[in-house]
């Protein structure tokens, strides 16, 4: 079946299944250029037919002095925007290749969560502005961004957005200042110079777009909700005897740990500090202590992207708490 329009509820679903399909995949994804993104866009849309539509395939450049502008309507104020598109030209397609070339795996391992954020969101910003295909341009890159950030051990969690009606709007002003920040700095677009400044004007008290990845927690250490997962699975199984919950969670640091070598020692660490807090079955106050106290403080230093934790970092974090 062919639909009429890309943004219909059958064509979503369709392409949402497909994205769900390639992140159980995303190790086959481990390096993108300007032909991986092609692939990657009829991979979205495979299956899934729209009138006047090819997917997998960039728009032409546009001719010089040509207004390339999104429009975008929003539940909250401003109640529309405007988000500037490239030319498409050599000197974009470029950039484009460049920022893509920012996001190769080998390049973010071993990086905070903050140092990541600021990447990914520098890097999708310039796709956007160029926005290369005439239409799901959107869906195209958080999946690409989604499968880097899982290649270097992170959960980006677009879905997050997409649940929530004031984080889309929070996200689509976050892109249209981003896009209308490099369309300042673009000479092709010098003719637009006034009308791209009072665009940016109305967006002046949005967040960026790594503002709105980090104070939202969009992107987190897959080791982080592991670890947290692991925790909710040694409560659930203790059934509030601590020395029950310190022996199931020394296996969960062993699983860990096996996933993460990269965090062994900081496992190891924190075994040892539970270990050291729960003295025997009848310590409720030392369980407790754990739970509500020392195992969040851990977390948050996983969720940072820390991988070296030692017994310093944990004593410091939790200075003030305990």
């Amino acid at each position: 079946m062919t639909y009429a329009n890309i943004n219909k509820p059958e064509v979503l679903a369709g392409n949402f299944k497909n994205i769900r399909r390639l992140l159980k995949n995303a190790a086959s994804w481990a390096s993108f250029e300007r032909k991986s993104v092609l692939a990657l866009q009829k991979e979205i849309f495979l299956g899934v037919e729209v009138e006047n539509y090819t997917p997998g395939v960039f728009r032409p450049a546009s001719p010089p002095g040509e207004l390339n502008i999104s429009i975008r309507s929003l539940a909250c104020k401003p109640s529309e925007i405007y988000s500037m598109r490239s030319f498409m030209n050599e000197k974009a397609l470029n950039k484009f290749d460049e920022a893509l070339s920012s996001l190769a795996p080998p390049k973010l391992k071993g990086l905070s969560t903050q140092e990541i954020s600021k990447i990914i969101s520098t890097a999708y910003a310039i796709l956007d502005y160029t926005h290369p295909f005439w239409d799901g341009n959107s869906r195209t890159f958080r999946t690409l961004t989604r499968l880097v950030a899982y290649n270097v051990g992170f959960d980006l969690n677009w879905d997050r957005i997409a649940a929530s009606e004031f984080l889309r709007d929070e996200l689509y002003c976050a892109r249209s200042l981003e896009a209308n920040a490099l369309a300042l700095e673009d000479p092709d677009q010098e003719v637009f110079k006034e009308s791209i400044e009072n665009m940016l004007e109305d967006l002046q008290d949005k967040r960026n777009l790594n503002d709105l990845l980090l104070s939202e927690k969009l992107i987190t250490p897959l080791r982080a909700l592991d670890f947290k997962d692991e925790v909710q699975i040694c409560l659930n199984l203790a059934d509030d005897d601590p020395l029950a919950f310190k022996a199931y969670f020394a296996q969960s640091c062993e699983r860990l740990s096996e996933d993460y070598p990269e965090s062994h020692f900081a496992l190891a660490t924190m075994q040892q500090v539970i270990a050291h807090t729960i003295k025997d079955h009848q310590d409720l106050k030392g369980y407790e202590k754990a739970v509500k106290v020392i195992l969040p403080v851990f977390y948050g230093l996983l969720a940072k992207g820390t991988q070296e934790i030692t017994l310093k970092h944990i004593k410091s974090a939790l200075q003030g708490k305990i």
